[in-house]
């Protein structure tokens, strides 16, 4: 019995391992246009308004191929409302220089790329219309029905 537990447990520990260094930004690269908010707290009034906003958006978001992506001042981050592994906010802190008191928003290209950076919490629609300037967005318009 005792060895089935020790196999079992060294079988879960790299799995668990591996799932908590899965996330990366590299990921997207040319195939998705993060929007990352920074945040005190989930239920701060910009980020549960942006997050409604985007669900009512979903084709918007999915047409543009974007992600949302919410890290929060208690080290919890979300990819589109999916907690992502322990130590994602703080390394996503890190990589975008925003510290954990800051409000701040973050539109990534699809080239890896800040695209827009502000302290507020920007209206859904500007992003769209941002986007929609963009010269891949253009190309990726012509070519999509």
């Amino acid at each position: 019995m005792i060895r089935y537990l020790l196999a079992a447990t060294l079988l879960v520990v790299p799995c668990a391992n591996a799932i908590a260094q899965a996330f990366t930004m590299d990921a997207f690269l040319w195939k998705h246009r993060p929007l990352i908010i920074f945040a005190p707290a989930a239920d701060a009034p910009g980020p549960k308004s942006l997050r409604a906003a985007a669900g009512q958006a979903i084709a918007d978001f999915q047409g543009r191929d974007m992600v949302l992506i919410e890290v929060y001042e208690d080290d919890t981050a979300a990819l589109d409302g999916r907690a992502l592994p322990a130590g994602t906010a703080a390394d996503l802190r890190q990589r975008y220089g925003v510290s954990e008191e800051e409000t701040t928003m973050i539109l990534v290209g699809k080239d890896g790329g800040d695209k827009l950076r502000t302290s507020e919490i920007v209206d859904l629609e500007q992003i769209f219309s941002l986007i929609d300037t963009m010269p891949m967005r253009r190309q990726e318009r012509r070519k999509r029905p």
